[in-house]
């Protein structure tokens, strides 16, 4: 595992545990690539922005249901 994988892999068992810095690095590390593909398949920036951070909330809500933090960039 990675470096970055590993630091992700501890962000992601921390934010599962409620910690607010690390749910804010998590979407820090991945908001980029996330608009980029949500903007790709849309081509609008306002549905683009709607969509991601639609997408960060749900995956605020669903953090209690991640079984294992190691594989939470696939998740």
């Amino acid at each position: 595992m990675a470096k970055n994988d590993l630091q992700i892999s501890e962000w992601a068992h921390r934010a599962k545990a409620g910690e607010r810095d690390a749910q804010h690095q998590l979407i820090r590390v991945f908001h980029e690539s996330i608009f980029r593909m949500v903007w790709y398949r849309l081509r609008s920036h306002a549905d683009a922005e709607d969509l991601t951070q639609d997408i960060f909330m749900q995956m605020l809500k669903s953090l209690s249901r991640l079984k294992d933090p190691a594989r939470f960039r696939p998740w």
